[in-house]
């Protein structure tokens, strides 16, 4: 890994990143984000359980690569953003941890350990923030990972109650291998509108800086916060989450942010393009910096799709463009197709014969992908137990929410499945997971 790992680090130095944020860094944030001028993006955090024997489908219909595991759809990414997208894992497990980071790494620039979450679903797992007081869990799951995943490792941490105890931590992180340290600025306990401790990055970055870039993150909110933070001898890069969430513009500086509507407008059409579940970017536009004491803010919180939230900011003619484009797409992809599958079956039998059944037709199921690859999610209103981003606490596994221990056998091997086909049955395969 020592190659790998030279690489990114110094690819991670003055660069400005979106935060890992559940729910918001899907694939229109991250892309509208990348367009004001974010170097490295980084998804949601998505546990190993959840990712680990997902069908890795190649959807020809949006140009995307998906990762669907019982007709839900756990990751979408394209693989443009694969020189600055970063996949961040919840994990309690070193063998579940590299299971998973192999599954995504072929897709993803490195792969991101979450353990700094301070929330209920990440704590009651053994996950984020709990693993910084678990320390000898945590180096073992870093060190699995650099060793054996295959991609970039790096890690992102909160501060604890003592700078001592901090430092000593960090020193035993680095010295796993990863590839960049990002350090939030709070304690698992603080709350949010604390203020953040900006001389744990002073402290951290002045001892470890000439080693590893170290990225600082949890109390920049504006453009000149970014620039005092880059001021400070040793930090690396800076990573923005409340801000961006509010207005990913921010990412403009020195330009100033454009107004939130400009902003919703260019969200809205890449959540049409790339089928965004509506559930989903309703969520992320209810966070967005704008009225929802308005009318149109009240209307957003009862739009039944993506139409008619598109229809309240004014792009309901883009919405039908970028629809109409899709199925001519469709439409085109299915013709050449089938005009494929005539040929390959003369030159077996000499003579035409009906073609084979698309992979919908062979597995009926209720969110099966068609021969292009895709699932509508959409369809209907949208199916809310089948999406991605909306669930009850989504990315804890059953088995830990209980308290009932894991037990949940999976499949160490990521299937490819191009276009659509579905790929063998697992030999051990996994029981139902939320």
């Amino acid at each position: 890994m020592n190659g790998p790992t030279t690489s990114i680090s110094s690819a991670l130095r003055g660069k400005r990143m979106l935060a890992p944020m559940v729910r918001i860094g899907t694939l229109p944030m991250r892309l509208l984000a990348k367009d004001y001028g974010a170097d490295y993006v980084y998804g949601p955090e998505i546990v190993d359980k959840r990712i680990i024997g997902c069908d890795r489908i190649v959807n020809e219909l949006l140009g995307t690569v998906d990762f669907v595991k019982k007709g839900v759809l756990n990751f979408r990414c394209l693989p443009s953003e694969k020189p600055h997208l970063v996949f961040q894992l919840g994990t309690a497990d070193p063998d579940l941890a590299v299971q998973a980071a192999k599954t995504v790494a072929q897709d993803v620039a490195y792969v991101d350990v979450n353990c700094g979450c301070p929330k209920r679903f990440s704590l009651q797992g053994g996950m984020g923030a709990a693993l910084l007081y678990e320390p000898d869990k945590l180096i073992k799951i870093l060190t699995n990972l650099v060793e054996n995943a295959g991609v970039p490792i790096t890690c992102k941490i909160r501060m604890l109650e003592e700078k001592d105890a901090t430092l000593a931590l960090v020193e035993r992180i680095i010295n796993t291998g990863i590839s960049a340290l990002a350090v939030h600025c709070r304690t698992r306990d603080m709350r949010p509108t604390d203020p953040g401790k900006w001389e744990i990055w002073h402290a951290i970055a002045e001892r470890f800086g000439d080693r590893i870039p170290i990225i600082a993150n949890g109390d920049i909110f504006e453009g000149d916060d970014m620039d005092r933070a880059f001021e400070i001898p040793g930090i690396a890069s800076v990573m923005l989450a409340r801000s961006a969430q509010s207005n990913p513009s921010v990412f403009r500086h020195p330009e100033p942010r454009l107004p939130i509507d400009d902003v919703i407008r260019q969200y809205i059409c890449y959540a049409i393009k790339y089928d965004s579940i509506y559930q989903n970017a309703k969520y992320v536009l209810m966070q967005m910096d704008h009225d929802m004491k308005s009318d149109r803010g009240k209307k957003l919180a009862s739009a039944k799709s993506l139409r008619t939230i598109a229809e309240l900011w004014g792009v309901e003619a883009e919405h039908d463009q970028l629809m109409t484009e899709r199925e001519a797409r469709r439409v085109a992809l299915l013709a050449k197709k089938a005009t494929a599958v005539t040929v390959e079956d003369e030159n077996v039998s000499g003579s035409k014969r009906p073609a084979s059944p698309t992979p919908l037709e062979r597995v009926p199921t209720t969110a099966q992908s068609d021969a292009l690859g895709h699932i509508d999610w959409n369809k209907d209103g949208g199916v809310e137990s089948e999406c991605p981003y909306i669930p009850n606490a989504p990315y804890i596994p059953k088995k830990r929410k209980t308290d009932a221990g894991d037990g949940v056998a999976v499949d160490p091997v990521v299937r490819n499945v191009p276009n659509g086909e579905p790929a063998a049955t697992s030999a051990t395969p996994a029981p139902s997971q939320p």
